[in-house]
């Protein structure tokens, strides 16, 4: 379980960036009828599944997927620069 703590540093924003979030979100990140955001004793707490809908709901997933496709990209260019030598050196 995290804390708003943990989320502060997650999200880099302030204690109570986190706490209007989580009230603004509240329904969605509790839409399946379970508790994967409470208030109890010690302050919120959250499941991994509260983050990970939190991370979406911020956009997060976005970033990650686009990090990817670069990433793939990248791969794809290297492999095509050097089948491109491969041709020029069999050429000599």
């Amino acid at each position: 379980m995290l804390t708003v703590k943990d989320l502060m540093q997650r999200y880099n924003i302030t204690r109570q960036g986190v706490r209007r979030f989580v009230d603004k979100h509240i329904e969605e990140i509790n839409a399946d009828g379970l508790e994967h955001a409470k208030l109890g004793a010690d302050g919120w707490q959250f499941d991994a599944e509260a983050v990970k809908i939190i991370d979406e709901l911020r956009g997060l997933t976005q970033i990650a997927i686009t990090e990817h496709s670069e990433s793939e990209t990248v791969k794809e260019l290297r492999e095509e620069i050097e089948d491109l030598r491969g041709c020029l050196h069999s050429k000599k």
